[in-house]
């Protein structure tokens, strides 16, 4: 048996959103590696977020959630880290 460390397939991209309006997350966040990599989803303040089916919940967002999120593949042979930034703009911000 053999391990082998998390690689990304797939990372997240950075978005902008609206501020607490409802948005769909589409990114993605895959891995490989031996074992198999747990995927784990977290907050700009490092707080772990919820998943649902893979996708994570972020829920209505405001602008003080604006930051850069991690999405963390992680196994017995190591981690490895995706940052992705969300920007969430005014009902009026124009950028």
């Amino acid at each position: 048996m053999y391990i082998v460390p998390p690689s990304f397939t797939a990372t997240p991209e950075d978005i902008i959103v609206t501020e607490n309006e409802p948005f769909a997350f589409t990114s993605t966040c895959n891995a490989i590696g031996e074992p198999k990599p747990d995927i784990t989803w977290l907050s700009a303040d490092g707080t772990e977020i919820p998943v649902e089916n893979q996708v994570p919940q972020f829920g209505l967002l405001t602008r003080t959630d604006t930051g850069v999120f991690v999405c963390m593949a992680e196994n017995s042979a190591g981690q490895a880290i995706s940052q992705f930034t969300i920007t969430v703009q005014g009902i009026n911000s124009v950028y």
